[in-house]
């Protein structure tokens, strides 16, 4: 047995961490720092990038971790930031898992890091598609009925403990009650009654990070006390530890830190001017068809130019407008909390699905991964569980190999720029035909994003056609103008009508939707809802088949990986003649 597998390690001891009634046990000290706005727009995606850039080569950099829940923008921000070594950016979607797993991801890959930095980039209130429950609209009457509500609090006129998390709210989550529950719904604060379910304000309160609120002065000018002071009367355990003023005119330079700080106490860590900045390239101008090589090279090379530009900025004003440390981000880190480190119940209850073939199984189960140009987008969590549940990863290219990797018990499509590839995936041959065989013989395949093309009949753009997998019913076709996605993409809420392989009847699973192509038959495997529009069926599902539109966050409802990894366990087993082995310690 692996002595580093941090799910099989000791399994009576992390469950006896996870459902014990001692909340006195010790927890992880994991330094960090939460960067976030109250309302989108406010430049936090700009903020982290010239941070990540700036400490990089710092005696600390930082353990780097974004609330978005796009599998997408760690690949973009790895183009952003390709000339400077910063390290990978790490989901913690706060809609997508509960607050038990949010500590748990963190203590995995922030364990032994200096400090950690957390981008929230979308506002501390505002998701796509969260809705304001009646108990939180109910909540937010009453104090408004109070006299005196708009108070501004006592210790925030000039006080040093402004920058410093409350004895309350340090040890609000010294018990964590969400270890028998997926449901990211339940937190373990209950502050969270006051913010709408899922907004990355419950992810701060649930890692009792401090918050670094960025400022957008142009924008918010003076409007910004009143924004701050909303925060703290409203949500209580949500008070600021710092600010950082972002896009102030040169000619106020000077007056807004110290006016700002005059007025609510908040220290200002940094601030940056109003620069010339050119838009941010997007993914696309990364990445393009085999077909226009050179266009794609020049498209690339002026993305490239521009980063570089906006980078040089950011990093110039840094170092000429203040006087900034890694130690003065490293002393409010300092200051959160400890975070328990127990195993959520959700991934023992996983483990146990696997628990009886891992262990009468002599060697992992191969699992295939498309993993190329085309097939670039991959929460790298999904990937260290099925890991954990017993999976050897066997990478290969739909675009590039002959065939498929020889001998596997599991097939993953992910995400990716599909569409840019299409025609060099539909030529070969070889490769879909291979596919299909193995699917008509019971492999287990899961695809989801863009993987969903690739699994359709075919693709059609500008007039052509390219056929493809046909593992399900229908074509795919690009996006046209005037098409509208938000009836049935964002954060949805899918139920299980018992088809997939994933879910039993009944089950949800909570997934990132943002496709932008057209499908001719929607699949029945869920019953999908968004706030505020209908519900719809989406999906295609099987005894061996999982295929969605949508990003599944693994660690959000780990049993439904365990299932997959049960039936490549099941197929490994027959396809070895293996019945009763014994582990050899193989390497997870």
């Amino acid at each position: 047995m692996a002595k580093d597998s941090y799910l099989f390690r000791d399994l009576r001891q992390a469950a006896r961490d996870a459902r014990g009634p001692d909340v006195s046990r010790s927890g992880s000290v994991l330094p960090r720092i939460m960067l976030a706005s109250l309302t989108p727009g406010a430049g936090c995606r700009t903020v982290m990038l010239a941070l990540s850039a700036y400490f990089a080569e710092s005696e600390a950099p930082p353990t780097l971790f974004t609330s978005d829940g796009a599998p997408e923008r760690a690949r973009h921000y790895r183009h952003l930031l390709a000339d400077y070594p910063v390290s990978h950016l790490h989901p913690l979607p706060s809609w997508l898992i509960p607050g038990s797993m949010a500590r748990f991801l963190m203590n995995k890959h922030a364990a032994g890091s200096r400090w950690s930095l957390i981008e929230v980039p979308g506002g501390l209130f505002s998701s796509p598609n969260l809705q304001q429950p009646d108990s939180v609209l109910e909540s937010l009457s009453r104090r408004f009925k109070q006299p005196g509500v708009f108070s501004w609090p006592e210790h925030a006129a000039d006080s040093e403990a402004a920058a410093v998390p409350t004895d309350a709210d340090k040890h609000a989550h010294r018990t964590d009650h969400t270890q028998d529950s997926d449901d990211p719904d339940i937190t373990d604060s209950p502050l969270t009654a006051a913010v709408p379910t899922g907004a990355p304000a419950s992810l701060a309160l649930d890692l009792a990070a401090p918050l670094i609120l960025i400022v957008d002065v142009r924008t918010w000018g003076l409007g910004a006390l009143t924004a701050l002071r909303g925060l703290t009367d409203l949500v209580p355990g949500l008070r600021p530890a710092g600010l950082i003023l972002n896009r102030v005119p040169l000619s106020q330079f000077g007056v807004w830190p110290q006016m700002l700080h005059k007025a609510t106490g908040l220290p200002v860590l940094m601030t940056l001017p109003e620069l010339p900045l050119a838009p941010w390239p997007d993914l696309s101008a990364f990445s393009g068809s085999d077909g226009a090589m050179d266009v794609r090279l020049s498209e690339q090379s002026d993305a490239r130019k521009q980063t570089a530009h906006n980078l040089r900025m950011l990093t110039g004003a840094l170092r000429s407008h203040n006087q900034l440390e890694v130690g003065t981000f490293l002393r409010f880190a300092d200051e959160a909390p400890q975070l328990q480190a127990a195993i959520p119940a959700s991934l023992l209850r996983a483990q146990k699905v696997v628990a009886a073939l891992r262990e009468s199984t002599a060697y992992p189960f191969r699992l295939a991964v498309a993993q190329d140009e085309a097939f670039a987008d991959y929460y790298r969590d999904n990937l260290d569980l099925f890991k954990e549940l017993g999976a050897e990863i066997i990478p290969f290219s739909p675009l590039n190999d002959r065939a498929l990797p020889p001998d596997i018990d599991g097939l993953i499509l992910g995400s990716g720029p599909v569409e840019e590839h299409i025609e060099t995936l539909s030529r070969r041959t070889y490769i879909t035909d291979e596919i299909r065989e193995l699917a008509a013989d019971g492999l287990p395949i899961i695809a989801e994003g863009e993987g969903y093309i690739y699994a359709s009949e075919g693709y059609t753009a500008e007039d052509r056609s390219y056929p493809l997998l046909a593992l399900i019913p229908g074509h795919t076709a690009a996006a046209q103008a005037g098409d509208d996605f938000g009836s049935q993409t964002g954060l949805l809420r899918m139920v299980s009508r018992g088809y997939d392989l994933r879910a039993a009847q009944g089950e949800v699973l909570r997934v990132f939707d943002n496709h932008r192509f057209r499908i001719s038959k929607q699949g029945q495997a869920y019953r999908a809802s968004i706030p505020g529009s209908r519900a719809f069926l989406t999906g295609h599902g099987s005894a061996q088949l999982s295929i969605i539109t949508g990003h599944h966050f693994a660690f959000g409802a780990p049993r439904a990986a365990a299932r997959f990894a049960k039936l490549c366990f099941e197929r490994h087993r027959a396809r070895t003649g293996e019945t009763e082995g014994k582990l050899q310690g193989w390497k997870l």
